[in-house]
């Protein structure tokens, strides 16, 4: 039996704990290249894999889009895409400041979860079972809201370290579309 250490290169360890630290998976970033032209429903979009055109389609959505001249919507879409974006960093800076300030304004989550109700006396909730109710109601209110601030402040941070990554470059998104035509970047 042979034990051996197997050694990462450093750059290749730098950017897998990046990809980590983020959360995403490298297929969902933002592209520093142009995406792929649409050419058909399946053939556009990333250009290392396949994404649809439609989002959410069924058979019969499919078997429509494989019989229709989309070539109105690839071009408009292969615009959005060609479209160049970047960060604006001093809005960016902006929001770096108010999340280290706590959030809470500005359509930032609360980086603080909310006290639950203090639990009544035993034995008064046993007295008024209104009292023992009202409480659980309350503790219940309070748990969802505070679990919804953290999927909040995940999703944030998610973002954030999306933004720190691609704050100095250009970046493109492919876009699709959904059941209705409205246009999303993917």
């Amino acid at each position: 039996r042979v034990a051996g250490w197997i050694r990462v290169n450093p750059l290749v360890r730098t950017a897998i704990e990046q990809v980590h630290a983020i959360g995403y998976e490298p297929k969902h970033l933002p592209m520093l290249s142009k995406p792929r032209p649409w050419s058909a429903p399946n053939k556009g979009g990333y250009l290392t894999f396949d994404v649809n055109l439609l989002r959410g389609g069924g058979v019969l959505q499919d078997g429509a889009l494989r019989n229709a001249n989309l070539s109105n919507l690839f071009e408009g879409l292969n615009a959005m895409g060609e479209t160049p974006w970047c960060i604006n960093k001093p809005v960016l800076n902006v929001v770096k400041e108010m999340w280290k300030a706590g959030g809470g304004k500005a359509n930032l989550p609360d980086r603080k979860d909310l006290r639950g109700p203090s639990k009544p006396d035993p034995k008064m909730m046993e007295e008024d079972e209104e009292m023992h109710k009202r409480w659980e109601a309350e503790k219940a209110m309070v748990e969802t809201e505070n679990a919804n601030r953290h999927s909040l402040r995940c999703d944030l941070e998610l973002k954030l370290g999306v933004v720190e990554r691609f704050q100095d470059d250009s970046f493109y998104f492919p876009f699709n579309i959904d059941f209705r035509g409205r246009t999303y970047p993917i």
